[in-house]
């Protein structure tokens, strides 16, 4: 079962990075586009794993996640991996505005470890990917489009503040129109 953890979007959040995505494509920008109803902010993909895994997984997020308080998050800002310059992945950050995001990303990472998986070795970035770039011939217009958000006073906000009350196992479907993301298990925080 491909697998991942991750802390869903509020729908006003959804419609509004939508909305972005909307001025990016009206602009010329070829991307694939993440569809609104499965933005995420994952905080660790797991990838294939067996339902042994996934069975041993739930129980230590359910006892791992239990008393830890809810993040409040705000959708900020716009930026691109690797770089601006050579984007393949364009994503909105994710602030953490009080409570512990860090606690709960380490949680979501000992669980990957607890089922045998290596630990993750590139720096956790809170994001929602926005677009995958398939085509290399437009970098050079995702890079001019996206400048401009990057200044001074000029970062966008999606949506507004939220508190993220739950974390969720996901398991996901590629199919040929997109993902397809199943909850196989919720944790509630307080």
């Amino acid at each position: 079962m491909r697998t991942f953890i991750a802390i869903e979007m509020p729908e006003d959040v959804r419609t509004s990075l939508q909305d972005f995505q909307e001025r990016l494509r009206k602009r010329g920008m070829h991307a694939s586009w993440v569809k609104p109803e499965v933005m995420h902010l994952t905080l660790r993909f797991l990838g294939d794993i067996a339902e042994e895994q996934v069975n041993t997984l739930s129980s230590f997020l359910e006892a791992a996640y239990t008393g830890v308080t809810a993040p409040v998050l705000l959708t900020r800002g716009i930026g691109a991996f690797p770089t601006i310059r050579k984007p393949s992945v364009v994503w909105a950050g994710i602030e953490t505005l009080a409570g512990e995001m860090d606690s709960i990303q380490r949680i979501a990472e000992s669980g990957s470890r607890i089922v045998g998986l290596s630990p993750e070795t590139k720096p956790f970035h809170a994001h929602v990917t926005l677009a995958r770039m398939r085509k290399r011939d437009n970098v050079q217009l995702v890079s001019q489009l996206l400048t401009p958000y990057l200044g001074e006073g000029v970062t966008p906000e999606f949506g507004h503040e939220f508190r993220a009350s739950n974390v969720v196992l996901f398991s996901s479907t590629l199919t040929p129109k997109g993902p397809i993301h199943r909850k196989v298990q919720e944790f509630s925080l307080l």
